[in-house]
């Protein structure tokens, strides 16, 4: 149930198996399902529903085999309507009607780069400003490359990450032989991306259009978090003065790991701003303790009050170049 399966090789495959389960610790009458009355009936997406008709092969564990006509199956929805009363087991209970349903799928794409389910930097993303999606026709048969390289779109992109952003249908490239680049205008935000591939937007050379589906991919960049002090806590202002260090944890949200260097550089990553930050000016070459922990060094005077902490738009990067989006954490300062 709710299971895709491929058009040619259902196709090929040639028959549907079913396994009946009699009530409790009894025992299916095997009779009730070899004889030539219909168990269940098969409608597909274009409407047309036959009646599957016995004697089956019975296979093991209460599994038949139902042969079904060449060709049978067409993209789209199946639904499987067992019929009430078809089958019996030996303590006579009756089955009651029921349905179930899979899908057989024709031509079908998939996200390429970034891949379904994945995570992607956001400046490698916006700054090349292309998505690869690979087409696939069904079985052995190509893909209709003309479906592909019109101006109809082939899918769409919606989630907060994807507002800023504008598919350019009418310049797609083929890549390959299945891989198709995508370019847009604009630039994505942090967060998740769905792309929805519209039903019946290709097809390949044996005329088999595609089904609906949905992937997704996440846009994230690196981000930092105050350690010590805490983010929305509260430190006497002396003992801060004082103490003349802060510590921060760097996150390595898209799983490239992190470039250190662009850290522990002399450029400024973090400014203090607001009524307690009072003459306090934050220093570049923050050391490295380890586990992404650094630790940054301060001159200056605090006064009583709060304490932005602000994380300065591209000041450091992860491995594959992806740089960190502004962010403000605070604290605050007391006598």
């Amino acid at each position: 149930e709710d299971s895709r399966f491929g058009l040619v090789k259902l196709n090929l495959q040639g028959y549907i198996e079913v396994r009946f389960l009699p009530s409790g610790d009894n025992t299916i009458d095997e009779a009730s399902i070899m004889d030539d009355d219909p168990e269940f009936t098969i409608t597909l997406s274009d409407g047309a529903t036959t009646e599957i008709r016995g004697p089956p092969e019975a296979m093991d564990n209460n599994v038949y085999r139902y042969t079904l006509p060449e060709n049978f199956f067409i993209p789209g929805t199946v639904e499987v309507d067992f019929i009430a009363g078809s089958i019996i087991d030996d303590a006579g209970y009756l089955n009651v009607a029921e349905q179930e349903s899979f899908s057989v799928i024709g031509a079908y794409a998939n996200l390429e780069d970034p891949a379904d389910e994945s995570i992607v930097g956001i400046t490698t993303l916006n700054g090349r400003q292309y998505i690869d999606v690979k087409f696939h026709g069904t079985g052995d048969n190509v893909v209709d490359e003309a479906s592909i390289l019109d101006e109809e779109p082939e899918f769409t992109l919606s989630g907060d990450a994807a507002g800023g952003v504008t598919l350019l249908n009418n310049s797609v490239e083929k890549i390959d032989e299945t891989t198709y680049r995508y370019s847009f205008d604009g630039d994505f935000d942090i967060g998740e991306v769905t792309v929805e591939f519209a039903a019946g937007a290709w097809v390949d050379e044996a005329g088999n259009t595609n089904l609906a589906e949905v992937e997704r991919f996440m846009v994230k960049a690196p981000t930092a978090d105050l350690v010590d002090p805490e983010h929305a806590t509260t430190v006497d202002r002396n003992k801060m003065t004082d103490k003349g260090f802060f510590t921060v944890r760097f996150n390595d949200d898209t799983g490239l790991g992190l470039n250190p260097d662009s850290i522990t550089d002399a450029d400024r990553d973090i400014v203090f701003a607001g009524a307690g930050a009072g003459t306090v000016v934050v220093n570049g070459n923050a050391e490295h303790l380890g586990d992404n922990l650094y630790k940054y060094t301060y001159s200056g005077a605090f006064e009583d009050g709060p304490v932005e902490v602000r994380f300065l738009v591209n000041s450091w990067e992860d491995t594959a170049g992806n740089l960190n989006l502004a962010e403000t954490e605070k604290f605050g300062i007391v006598t």
